[in-house]
Formats: C-alpha cells, structure tokens, sequence
C-alpha cells in the first residue's frame, strides 16, 4: 500500500510540475504497474511497452525496448526495487542520461539525479 501511495504522489507530483503529457512503462512487475495503474485513475495517458518475443536472448529484446522507452521520453523517472538494481533499469538510466533528459531515480528512500552512487548500491 505503502508503494503505491507513493506513486500516486509521484505522478500527481510530475503532473503539476512538469506539465506530464504521459506515462511510458516497460510493463515489468513492481514500478510499471503500479505507473500503469495510477495514471488510469489519475486519466494520465500511458503507453506500455512489453518486451516482445522473438530471436535473441530476452535480456537483448528487454535493451531493445528500453532504447524505444527512452527515445519517446523527455523526463525518466526510475524506481528501483529495495536491495536491487536491476540491470534493465540500470540500462535504461544509462541511455537516458546518454540522451541528456533529466533522470531520477529512488533508491532505498533516496532521489538521485542520473544512478544512484556505487557506495549506495547493494
């Protein structure tokens, strides 16, 4: 409950400072739902990118579809699990600031810009 209180608050937060046009996710387990669910309640367009079958490794197609996340986003907004980072979501910060739009990330309670510190990472 506690999560998605705080997504709630996040895209409510996003949407009055930043002018939020939408909500692009990955259609994980975790942060995307929850993303996906708050913005239908909060009439928030969001589009849902989910890794698609096909050849190659998933981890190759899932880099695949972070590359198409952040080439339709100005702003990336990354949640990552208490105790991990997991590497799709280290990959899609990375080509983010690549891009040079803003990131954030939470991480064990704290907002960063761009990755959290290495000492913060488990």
């Amino acid at each position: 409950m506690t999560d998605w209180l705080h997504m709630l608050r996040v895209i409510r937060q996003l949407s009055t400072n930043y002018n939020l046009a939408g909500i692009v996710s990955g259609g994980a387990a975790g942060a995307d739902t929850l993303a996906e669910n708050a913005a239908t309640m909060m009439e928030v367009p969001c589009k849902v990118f989910p890794v698609r079958s096909g050849p190659g490794t998933f981890a190759s197609r899932a880099f695949a579809r972070n590359s198409l996340i952040v080439g339709m986003s100005s702003r990336l907004i990354a949640f990552f699990a208490p105790g991990l980072l997991s590497r799709g979501t280290v990959d899609t910060v990375k080509k983010a600031v690549t891009k040079g739009i803003p990131v954030h990330c939470l991480h064990e309670g704290h907002w960063y810009e761009g990755l959290p510190p290495v000492n913060s990472r488990p």
